[in-house]
């Protein structure tokens, strides 16, 4: 395929797959932008308990779509898949939207369950829409991660509208609503992808294997035990973390031991792949702060006021969606154009990290330049977000794209698992490093407040840019391993 060919045309399914995306991160960030300041605005918890039941929704819900791609690659098929977990979502977002203390932990139950059906299946289903040496994947997947942003961008703006007008429940309706809408559009392109992600076997899924019942009533049993298991944990969300970290240590031996049980390429590929994800753990604890601590911190320390009208905090991670929204075309024509002679991949991801490493010195600087109120002023936070999107789009987009080229077609899905696992360990670790910007009650000084949430973010500056240093010193290690 030529490059004139890669840079004038996608391939026809990528641009549903592009708006069934937008509309499930629609309702997932929705709920990120929200909850920290639900917990604890309207519940009235600290800042510790408050990150202790994020960071254990989060990490939950990317431990589940390890088990879902499994399920995917072996038994269900990408399509049924995504739609199973549609069906989940919804009810979850819904059950939610009643604001009920005794359902809020059913719901975030349902919304993990969901997750693990439908979030790395519809990336793995876009790998499937090219060859494997295609010149196009990268920039593909680049446009993809466009959806990705458009939902980011519109969650917090729409759903914390909503919100302050009406009341939390109908700000988190409207994540509900919006994944009805990816469902129908999944439904409608679904029937133009030809035999993409359909069920490996049909007649395996459907033969009854235990009591008469077939493989795949088993799978809808297993989700019914799974949620009751995980509305337990969530009511223990302070252990959940421990308990997390050490499930994800043990996937991550699994997935090594299949790795060194494959042969030659295909073994270096994966043990590459492998060892990229794991660098890429430090990162998303550094990127999920935004959610968290960075939330806090611009509701205590931002000077919010923008033309006259106060900007709620949960509406500032949009700014990041913006940048990506206006700086993905950038990047995915710059790929294009770089083509052979682009950075490698582990190359990318330590820019991403480095540029993530900015992001926190650039806030750390800003508490120095306190306004006449005594709160930083806001381009500080927005030049923070510019270099968060330059982070995101070195190292996201891409491990996604080396997902699908690096990883065997029977395991893809299962990998692409493994990737959102990371995002697992990283909010485990994500809650220890939030937790060390609590702010006791007793302190309501602004200044003291920045300082401690700009001492912080300096220790995280540095810890990003060693971490990125040693990644560049592997990477030509890595390129030959990729080579051999």
């Amino acid at each position: 395929m030529s490059a004139a060919i890669s840079i004038r045309k996608q391939p026809t399914g990528l641009y549903n797959l592009f708006f069934v995306e937008l509309w499930e991160r629609y309702g997932f960030y929705t709920i990120q932008a929200l909850i920290v300041l639900f917990l604890t605005k309207a519940w009235q918890l600290p800042d510790s308990q408050a990150y202790d039941i994020y960071s254990a929704f989060s990490a939950l819900i990317y431990a589940t779509p390890v088990i879902g791609g499994y399920l995917a690659d072996r038994l269900l098929g990408f399509r049924h898949a995504i739609i199973l977990g549609g069906i989940l979502y919804a009810i979850g977002y819904f059950t939610l939207s009643t604001a009920n203390h005794n359902l809020f932990y059913p719901a975030l139950a349902l919304l993990i369950c969901g997750n693990g059906f439908f979030k790395g299946c519809v990336s793995s289903l876009v790998g499937t829409l090219y060859e494997e040496n295609d010149p196009r994947r990268d920039s593909g997947f680049t446009i993809f991660y466009m959806g990705i942003n458009i939902g980011s961008f519109l969650a917090p703006i729409i759903s914390t509208w909503v919100a302050n007008t009406y009341g939390w429940g109908f700000g988190f309706g409207t994540a509900g609503i919006g994944i009805l809408i990816g469902l129908i559009l999944a439904f409608v392109g679904f029937k133009r992808l030809g035999n993409r992600g359909l069920p490996p076997d049909p007649a395996f899924l459907k033969t009854p294997v235990f009591l008469g019942l077939s493989r795949q009533l088993l799978a809808y049993a297993g989700i019914v035990a799974a949620f009751a298991i995980i509305t337990v944990l969530l009511h223990h969300a302070n252990i959940v973390n421990k308990f997390l970290l050490v499930f994800s240590i043990l996937i991550t031996l699994t997935v090594l031991l299949v790795t060194f049980r494959n042969k030659g390429q295909q073994r270096n590929k994966l043990l590459v792949l492998v060892i990229l994800i794991i660098f890429s753990i430090l990162y998303w604890a550094l990127y999920f702060q935004m959610f968290s601590s960075v939330t806090l911190f611009n509701d205590r320390v931002l000077d919010r006021v923008i033309l006259g009208h106060e900007i709620p905090a949960s509406m500032f991670t949009s700014v990041e969606a913006f940048f990506i929204l206006v700086m993905s075309p950038i990047f995915a024509v710059t790929w294009l154009k770089l083509w052979s002679k682009q950075p490698s991949g582990p190359t990318k991801f330590a820019l991403g990290i480095i540029f993530t490493s900015l992001f926190f010195l650039t806030l750390a600087v800003g508490t120095h330049f306190l306004n006449a109120k005594g709160l930083m002023p806001v381009g500080w936070s927005i030049l923070s977000y510019f270099f968060q999107t330059c982070g995101e789009l070195c190292l996201s987009p891409i491990g996604l794209s080396l997902i699908t080229t690096l990883a065997p077609a029977n395991l893809t899905g299962m990998m692409m698992g493994v990737w959102f696992l990371s995002f697992t360990i990283a909010f485990a670790i994500g809650d220890y490093i939030a937790k060390l910007t609590s702010i006791p009650t007793s302190i309501t000084n602004t200044g003291m407040i920045a300082h401690i949430y700009s001492h912080v973010f300096y220790q995280l500056t540095c810890i990003g840019i060693i971490i990125s240093l040693v990644l560049l010193m592997c990477t030509p290690r890595l390129k030959r391993l990729l080579n051999s």
